[in-house]
């Protein structure tokens, strides 16, 4: 068995859209160029997420550029810069500039792959557990994050894998905690037939905030299962013991949990769902637990047109204030106009509720955008 690196780079629609295009410059021994772009507009009927409900209409242009190399070659990858543009009809504090950097490289042969993987990110948006219910702000920060996994046989049906992971929050606004994240993963895989592996896996991650007091480690040790379990159904499963010791709270011991499924259920409809439980930090740093679980499809309606659904609740066990319950739904639509040009749309709901003062909110979001690559 073998693992996949996956990254994305978000645009303004919420839909995935995929279009095989012919590149617009052929570079040689298999490298591509191609032009991407977003334009786009949303109404948001509560950009801040809080009880105030400031509503707005976004206006976005993202252009950018993609280069692909070594299609079918023992080294690949692909690196992507976009550049988001957005306007507000209304509040142009909030009109922002954006740049999003993705890097990927894979080396992958029979008994062995190996990935590396680095971004950089600009966002300014808010999230249920990055804002701030008082003020009427945008949550602007940068991301970076930077790693690399191996994973290769020791015997014929054997594999052991290992990995680095480092990742970096810098707030651009009062109130909110920077941080760096530093993950170690460790997996050893036995085959249990041809297409299904059983797994036992080691997680030690150190989490360093820029307060006093703020810092925690995490350790997970799990079991799972990975693999195709029957033609139309696969996925990943593990399940395990989280513990967390902190610099000034007690120390904390949880059920660990991280799980990804398929189902296909026909050749036009796939199905996926999955849960995961895990420690995190709130935006002003505080230490939380989070419980994640989802469910979606998406249909082929046409060799053109595509439509899908997802619905996503997460809880938030916060440690020293009231919890909160959030859940979202969304609806996605995308038509391929031609190999270049796709366009695409999606509604969003959201809904929290929290015993914490001005913590509900509710959500409405429709989004169109055309989508060009050449």
């Amino acid at each position: 068995m073998t693992t996949k690196l996956c990254a994305a780079l978000a645009s303004a629609g919420l839909a995935t859209v995929s279009a095989t295009a012919a590149p617009f410059l052929t570079l040689g021994n298999g490298a591509e160029l191609f032009l991407t772009g977003t334009v786009g507009i949303e109404s948001n009927d509560n950009v801040t997420l809080t009880e105030r409900e400031i509503s707005d209409t976004m206006f976005e242009v993202a252009p950018g550029v993609s280069l692909v190399f070594g299609n079918n070659a023992l080294v690949s990858g692909s690196l992507t810069y976009v550049e988001s543009i957005t306007r507000f009809s209304d509040a142009d504090e909030f009109d922002a500039e954006l740049s999003n950097l993705v890097f990927e490289g894979r080396y992958a042969e029979e008994s062995a792959e190996f990935n590396v993987y680095g971004t950089f990110s600009q966002l300014n948006q808010n999230t249920v557990d990055l804002r701030d219910p008082d003020t009427d702000v945008l949550v602007r920060r940068d991301l970076y994050n930077f790693g690399g996994n191996g994973e290769w046989d020791m015997t014929p049906k054997i594999r052991v894998s290992v990995g680095a992971d480092y990742r970096k929050v810098d707030h651009k606004r009062a109130g909110f905690i920077d941080r760096q994240i530093s993950a170690i993963p460790f997996g050893v895989y036995y085959a249990m037939s041809e297409t299904v592996d059983v797994s036992l896996g080691v997680r030690l991650r150190e989490i360093d905030l820029d307060a006093e007091g703020r810092d925690a480690s995490d350790q997970y040790y799990s079991v799972g299962v990975r693999g195709e379990f029957t033609p139309k159904f696969s996925g990943t499963f593990t399940v395990g013991v989280t513990t967390r010791d902190e610099d000034v709270l007690e120390d904390r011991t949880t059920l660990g949990l991280a799980s990804d499924f398929r189902y296909r259920y026909s050749e036009k409809t796939t199905v996926t769902f999955g849960a995961s439980n895990d420690f995190g930090n709130a935006g002003n740093g505080e230490s939380l637990e989070s419980t994640d679980i989802y469910v979606g499809a998406r249909v082929a309606l046409t060799p053109q047109f595509g439509a899908g659904a997802r619905i996503y609740y997460r809880g938030i066990d916060y440690a020293v204030r009231p919890d909160d319950d959030y859940l979202e739904g969304q609806v996605t639509g995308d038509y391929k106009v031609s190999q270049y040009l796709t366009v695409s749309g999606a509604v969003v709901l959201r809904n929290n509720e929290s015993d914490r003062i001005n913590g509900d909110f509710d959500n409405t979001v429709v989004r169109l955008a055309a989508h060009l690559r050449y």
